[in-house]
């Protein structure tokens, strides 16, 4: 009965909510404002999961996997453009050129970015037909 441990699970966590937060507020953000983790598929740092906080694309079609911006409006995350590469991001810079936005559990909609997979998706196990020479 996964429901029942979900809704013990949550009533525990409400009542270590701080009475000054609304527990509407705080279940909200829960549910909307969660991440999901990346894994490298080719065992580089395959251990280590990234939390992907929001997607982006903008209008030549790069696409961004990042953590929440900082105070000052950066974010790190990784970006698939013409390299596909780690980096830090000035969310200012983008901003005119975003033509999508996606966070929360609009992330379950979105791929995995090349050569990584989702955390609470079974990678793809790929099959190598091999022919032998006679």
């Amino acid at each position: 009965m996964p429901h029942a441990a979900c809704q013990l699970t949550l009533k525990k966590l409400l009542t270590i909510v701080p009475s000054a937060l609304d527990k509407v507020t705080f279940l909200w953000y829960i549910i909307v404002m969660k991440a999901r983790n990346i894994i490298n598929a080719n065992n580089e740092d395959s251990t280590e999961a990234f939390a992907v906080s929001q997607h982006i694309i903008t209008r030549n079609f790069w696409e961004y996997y990042l953590e929440q911006a900082d105070e000052d409006g950066y974010a790190f995350g990784y970006v698939m453009g013409i390299e596909n590469e780690w980096g830090m991001v000035d969310m200012a810079e983008i901003k005119p050129y975003i033509i999508s936005k996606t966070s929360g559990a609009g992330l379950d909609e979105i791929m995995a970015p090349a050569g990584y997979y989702w955390e609470d998706e079974c990678p793809k196990k790929v099959i190598h037909n091999r022919t032998s020479s006679p």
